[in-house]
């Protein structure tokens, strides 16, 4: 567990979206997003009951889209931008004992960044820099998740997105 407060900078790492945001920031819940997959059909999650106390650490909307990853399995997911600006991108993910590892791509570009989603029980895992400084046009863009791994600790087989954040 202490792991998981370190990932969070001393704090259990949370989802949820701040009470106050840099004026441009845009967040793109992924249950709401257009997918293209491989594998199983990814499906919204209520998430509302893996935060049993008031302070506990929760998802954006309480809601995530799990998808039942594997080794080689993507998951792509569609969002746009109103208008061309550079901005730092971050993925916010779950962790789990059922999840694998993943890389993330932008537009079809690796980003250079693996996650890998395990932990002893499920949580928020916070924000991921998926990409600082990034330039996108204004129009559609993808996200994508490839599971490369799965720790040797997992249960089992799976990935979830709680919600993608651009942050100018």
């Amino acid at each position: 567990m202490a792991t998981l407060v370190v990932r969070g900078d001393g704090r259990y790492p949370t989802n949820a979206a701040p009470t106050s945001t840099a004026p441009g920031t845009l967040r793109f819940e992924a249950e709401d997003l257009a997918t293209a997959h491989t594998g199983p059909e990814p499906g919204d999650q209520d998430m509302a009951g893996f935060a049993p106390y008031p302070f506990s650490p929760r998802w954006s909307q309480d809601a995530q889209l799990y998808w039942g990853a594997g080794t080689g399995r993507r998951l792509t997911l569609y969002f746009s931008v109103p208008e061309t600006k550079r901005y730092d991108v971050f993925a916010y993910a779950t962790l789990s004992p059922y999840f694998d590892t993943v890389t993330i791509e932008i537009d079809g570009a690796p980003t250079g960044v693996t996650f890998d989603a395990y932990a002893p029980q499920v949580l928020p895992s916070g924000p991921i820099r998926a990409a600082a400084g990034l330039e996108l046009s204004k129009g559609q863009h993808r996200i994508r998740f490839t599971v490369i791994a799965t720790n040797s600790a997992s249960l089992g087989h799976g990935f979830g997105v709680d919600c993608i954040e651009l942050r100018p």
